[in-house]
């Protein structure tokens, strides 16, 4: 046994192997307040495990810097990166777990070389695509990287390189899901009909962001005031004098 160890009480040994298997955030922290139990290395494991970053009120100050428990802490709720001492904001393995509890984590990380790490952005953007926008510059320059992300939630082409906008599958990904994230996409795209029809079946106004060349088109603009009539606004100029008409054909296609 260590010197932590040998300083508890066995006559409590029962309350503690029964402590060590429960589940209850009230009773585990009340029984440790109780019995001194926050310099036992075991106790405040099981209370990471089950509690989260709550044990960091309470942990003796060596506990709240052992690794085993700040591994604990992230596996129960990956936000409380947040709260760990700095060292283990920039431990790959913690980094990893607290990424597969919660995206967002990656907030947190002060290593640039893990916001650089493919596994740790795949692992956080498979869970929410948002979270691309923590990841290094070269990796949002990574294909398959931004693919994911906008597979996952078609705004994410926001934090695209300005190369991968000129990506017609990431463009089309991207549209499908939100069409006014046409705006983002490079102006040879804002030009391809099949990208441009898409987007303004999706989300009408995103008509103002297609070229004026569509713009003209007379299928896309009804398309798109079929969907929203306010695009008439965007309509190009060899159509304006047309707009009625347009709004008339757009009302009887509905």
């Amino acid at each position: 046994m260590n010197r932590q160890e040998t300083e508890i009480d066995t006559t409590n040994d029962d309350i503690i192997q029964n402590l060590l298997q429960c589940d209850d955030e009230e009773q585990l922290v009340e029984t440790a307040d109780r019995l001194k139990l926050w310099n036992y290395k075991p106790v405040v494991k099981r209370i990471a495990e089950v509690c989260g970053y709550r044990v960091l009120e309470s942990a003796s100050e060596e506990l709240r810097n052992d690794r085993e428990v700040a591994l604990a802490i992230v596996k129960n709720e990956g936000l409380s990166l947040k709260f760990l001492p700095e060292q283990f904001k920039s431990d790959r393995e913690i980094v990893l777990h607290a990424v597969k509890s919660h995206a967002h984590a990656l907030k947190f990380v002060t290593d640039h070389a893990l916001r650089n790490d493919r596994e740790i952005i795949l692992t956080a953007i498979r869970r929410d695509g948002y979270a691309v926008q923590y990841a290094s510059e070269e990796l949002r320059n990574d294909r398959e990287i931004m693919l994911t992300a906008v597979q996952h939630h078609g705004y994410e082409i926001h934090f695209a390189s300005k190369e991968l906008t000129n990506d017609r599958e990431i463009v089309l990904t991207s549209v499908k899901q939100h069409g006014d994230t046409l705006k983002n996409a490079s102006e040879e795209l804002q030009n391809d009909r099949e990208i441009v029809l898409t987007a303004v079946k999706q989300h009408g106004s995103a008509l103002q962001y297609a070229s004026e060349n569509l713009r003209n088109d007379r299928e896309i603009v009804l398309q798109a005031v079929k969907k929203d009539e306010s695009s008439l606004e965007f309509v190009g100029e060899l159509l304006k004098n047309e707009s009625e008409i347009i709004r008339k054909e757009a009302r009887e296609m509905n």
